[in-house]
């Protein structure tokens, strides 16, 4: 079997780094996670909770993505299967939601076209998206607890629908979007229903 890189996007609280889990065990395959409150650096996560710098928080995820997705690369020339939490092209979703200056936007902005030129795309993408029920409820079993309160939540609705606008206008083939607002993946027949949806898509 030939080797396969499979982003699983989304915005914020739509179960990406559990599925990702999941599946890489369930298909033998590598994870990449985007990694929870106690993995980031302490000025990533004063970034993220304080909403002051963030350019230099675009710039570390990005950073993060492109060298995981460079190992990714690795595994898929070696036969084997990379599963990522989000990857390289997802944080343009972020730019113009965050990003006021237009200066360091058209930064951000000639980074994102660099990387689409040089990084080439997933054989699969599944882009997920989610009600707010569902986000508050991965928000409250979640790792970051600055998540909970509600203005914060409020930003990650608009995050998710604003990653789902952002998806839906790229013309890639390979995309495919899923409603998982009422998706339980430790269920078994859900998480194989993944599986085969992922099988088909890739004509494994």
């Amino acid at each position: 079997m030939s080797g396969k890189i499979i982003a699983i996007t989304g915005g914020p609280r739509t179960g990406k780094s559990t599925l990702v889990k999941l599946l890489s065990e369930k298909m033998g395959g590598k994870s990449f996670l985007e990694g929870e409150e106690k993995d980031f650096p302490a000025r990533i996560l004063e970034d993220i909770k304080s909403g002051d710098r963030n350019l230099e928080l675009i710039l570390w995820f990005r950073n993060k993505g492109v060298q995981d997705y460079l190992k990714a690369l690795e595994i898929k020339r070696d036969g084997g299967i990379a599963i990522l939490d989000a990857f390289w092209a997802t944080n343009d979703v972020y730019v113009d939601e965050w990003i006021a200056d237009e200066f360091e936007k058209d930064i951000l902005k000639n980074l994102a076209k660099t990387d689409y030129e040089l990084l080439p795309w997933p054989d699969l993408v599944l882009s997920l998206y989610s009600d707010k029920d569902k986000i508050r409820k991965l928000a409250v079993a979640g790792d970051r607890e600055f998540e909970l309160n509600d203005e914060f939540l409020q930003k990650q609705v608009d995050l998710n629908n604003t990653h789902e606008r952002y998806f839906r206008k790229l013309d890639k083939l390979n995309i495919k979007f899923v409603d998982v607002s009422k998706s339980d993946y430790l269920n078994q027949k859900q998480l194989d229903d993944f599986v085969a949806l992922i099988k088909k898509y890739l004509k494994m």
